[in-house]
């Protein structure tokens, strides 16, 4: 891997989503929220830079039922360009909770290797009400994100 490989890697998306993360502090209105990426983006990204790239899943020690209940975990191996990186990756929630284990390994893993760095040092911002006006005359209740500067 060389150095423009891995400038390639480390290279910002266009297109970057907001999740609630948790509530404001310092007196602050609104919401924490966290910038992330989509798995397809981050396969998008290594077949970019390496079409061969390949990965490897491994559950870890937990029963089917407890990967039912959302309590497990899987290790990703992700291999770009003949360099490995390992990362593990949970279950967010209820909601699809193998899916989630192996979306989080498999973006943990190609953090390792660049993929969405960028994000860790601007990701965390606020959602903060604000009211919007429309074209019509029409208000409505919408929501700003603005950077936290406290990091």
């Amino acid at each position: 891997m060389n150095v423009q490989n891995v400038k390639q890697l480390r290279r910002p998306f266009d297109t970057v989503k907001f999740r609630a993360q948790g509530k404001a502090y310092d007196g602050m209105k609104g919401v924490q929220c966290l910038a992330y990426i989509d798995s397809s983006l981050v396969v998008e990204r290594l077949s970019e830079v390496d079409p061969e790239w390949r990965h490897q899943y491994i559950r870890m020690g937990a029963t089917f039922n407890e990967w039912q209940a959302a309590k497990f975990a899987t290790e990703c191996t992700v291999w770009v360009l003949g360099v490995a990186r390992t990362d593990i990756g949970f279950a967010a929630g209820p909601t699809e909770p193998i899916k989630a284990a192996y979306s989080d390994s498999l973006k943990r893993a190609a953090l390792r290797h660049g993929v969405g760095s960028y994000l860790r040092d601007e990701s965390w911002g606020f959602f903060l009400p604000a009211t919007v006006t429309a074209a019509n005359g029409r208000t409505h209740q919408a929501f700003e994100v603005k950077p936290n500067r406290k990091k």
